[in-house]
């Protein structure tokens, strides 16, 4: 029963490996911004110097879904303008 655990997990290791062996590529031109406690925007670099806003997230912690979407409403223009 012990094999067949070890199996699984490394086939799970395996996996993570190539998920992040094929991601690298992507990985090397993002980066991820704190703009304030409980938000993260994730930035990635184009051809020509320009930038595209990859993705935004908000800690569970200090954002309710509701508060997320007002943040992002009230927030949006400043969000493009600094970091892109």
């Amino acid at each position: 029963m012990d094999a067949s655990i070890r199996t699984s997990s490394s086939r799970e290791a395996d996996r993570s490996g190539e998920l992040s062996i094929s991601n690298v590529s992507d990985t090397e031109n993002e980066w991820v911004e704190q703009d304030e406690p409980g938000v993260y925007i994730t930035i990635k670099a184009l051809p020509g110097g320009l930038r595209e806003l990859k993705r935004v997230r908000f800690s569970r912690e200090q954002f309710g879904e509701v508060h997320a979407r007002l943040w992002w409403e009230e927030n949006r223009a400043r969000i493009h303008k600094q970091y892109l």
